[in-house]
């Protein structure tokens, strides 16, 4: 039962759109980079990790202009960026959805220039180990680095696989020193699924005429995949009957290069999944969220929330530079304790700690299995959402790889307020935005926790949160 006076708890309803998808940007940077001539970029309030990718493509020599309005343009201030201008002085408009647009000059595969200083990803996982593979086939030695965080994340394994092609790495944690050279192909066999070691193999590949084989023990994030495919380059995926999933870049007989891209980037799902998981929770609420990749290697969430009992309709489902998009209708209802499994985990690992907070307002027990990639993200994420819904006062058992949470959906209402701790200490932008919402379910109020932590990945956060609250 919900606690007296939660018939007066703030309900979300609107329509609303949330930022540019964070791994398709990074890749049409880095990707656009690498072509010959001029790449369009259009996307909506992209964040920290995404200009980082801009500010160290730009140190190695690329030409980016950045037409940025409203707060998009100061964040891209704050980072320093060269090359930005007003939204007012572009000869190209922006359109109605978004802020921002890149226009990037590609230097070709072989016109990246050494960086005088060291390059600084951020809190950027994907634009520090994909920049791995672009620097393996750069004839000239480079060192990357990155905050606090990220430099406690391990690189073995994307500089593993890399090493053999042929380039040297100086360390597996950041700063790491980058040695190009004239790379040999490979057959790489991943013990684990990811679409950062299989980009930044793929990316590698570009620089050799040999070909490079990607072996998955299922199917990763295939960003990488659609975009070289759209910019001409031949990609062949084969899938196997026990699921194995191989990405091949065959030889080539002429030099590689890709072509430009023109590119509207949809929504990003990760970011979506925030609010879909809000709005499925709290009483009386009706939210459409559109123009929303739904890459089937992403939307893992929606399966689960599906089993769940989440209300979870799609939309005007349609095809954007070669990705499924569509917008997304989500109401209120009771949700019910699911097993979430090591298969439901590949396709939705970001979403994981969004998934642990909606089992804590469900009925029954949530398992939660093959998810130990977690705990070597931007904070052990494992131990950080566990932590904090038991200072929520929910019941979660903690395994090397998952949770159990046993939800209780009484405290929605409750009053009382979400202590801070460690998940705080963390600044790590998904575990605070967890915290934030969890507060939320808790108190019917928007408390904005470190706001420059979370427009890492979702810049206005806290804006839309507040703007949904129906009075």
């Amino acid at each position: 039962m919900l606690m007296p006076g939660f018939d007066r708890f703030p309900s979300l309803a609107g329509v609303i759109t949330v930022p540019s998808d964070k791994s398709i940007t990074h890749r049409a940077i880095l990707f656009g980079s690498l072509a010959e001539g001029e790449s369009f970029v259009q996307a909506h309030s992209i964040g920290r990790d995404n200009l980082a990718s801009v500010r160290v493509m730009q140190q190695l020599g690329v030409e980016i202009y950045g037409y940025f309005s409203g707060s998009a343009r100061q964040m891209a201030e704050e980072e320093k960026l060269t090359d930005i201008e007003d939204s007012s002085s572009s000869p190209l408009a922006l359109n109605s959805d978004g802020d921002c647009l890149l226009v990037i000059r590609g230097r070709g595969l072989q016109g990246l220039k050494a960086a005088s200083d060291i390059l600084d990803c951020g809190n950027s996982g994907t634009t520090s180990r994909l920049l791995c593979g672009i620097l393996a086939g750069c004839l000239f030695s480079t060192t990357i680095t990155g905050d606090r965080s990220l430099v406690k994340r391990p690189f073995a394994r994307v500089s593993q696989p890399l090493a053999l092609m042929g380039a040297k790495f100086s360390a597996d944690y950041l700063p790491i020193t980058v040695t190009g050279a004239e790379l040999r192909g490979l057959v790489w066999k991943s013990e684990k699924a990811s679409a950062q070691v299989k980009s930044a193999i793929l990316l590698a590949g570009l620089f050799t005429d040999q070909g490079v084989t990607v072996c998955e023990p299922g199917l990763s994030r295939d960003h990488s995949e659609r975009m070289l495919q759209a910019m001409g380059c031949p990609i062949v995926e084969e899938t196997t009957e026990d699921g194995q999933h191989t990405v091949i870049l065959p030889e080539a007989t002429v030099p590689r290069r890709l072509n430009p891209l023109q590119i509207t980037v949809p929504g990003d799902f990760s970011s979506a999944c925030f609010f879909l998981a809000a709005a499925s929770i709290v009483p009386n609420s009706r939210l459409c969220i559109e123009n929303v990749g739904l890459n089937l290697s992403r939307t893992g969430f929606l399966d689960v929330s599906r089993r769940m009992g989440a209300d979870i309709q799609l939309l005007e489902r349609r095809i954007v530079g070669g990705e499924e998009v569509g917008d997304l209708l989500v109401k209120s209802n009771v949700l019910a304790g699911v097993e979430v499994s090591h298969e439901d985990v590949i396709f939705s690992i970001d979403e994981i700690p969004v998934l642990a907070l909606q089992a804590a307002f469900s009925q029954g027990i949530t398992v939660i299995r093959g998810a130990q990639e977690l705990r070597v993200k931007e904070s052990d994420r494992l131990a950080m959402m566990a932590g904090m819904l038991r200072l929520a006062g929910i019941e979660v058992e903690e395994f090397v790889d998952g949770m159990n949470v046993t939800g209780n959906r009484s405290l929605l209402g409750s009053g009382v307020a979400l202590p801070t701790g460690e998940w705080l200490e963390s600044h790590d932008h998904r575990i605070i935005m967890c915290g934030a919402l969890l507060n939320f379910f808790l108190t019917g109020r928007v408390e904005c926790y470190l706001p420059e932590v979370v427009e890492t990945s979702f810049p206005g956060f806290y804006d839309l949160l507040t703007s949904l609250v129906a009075e």
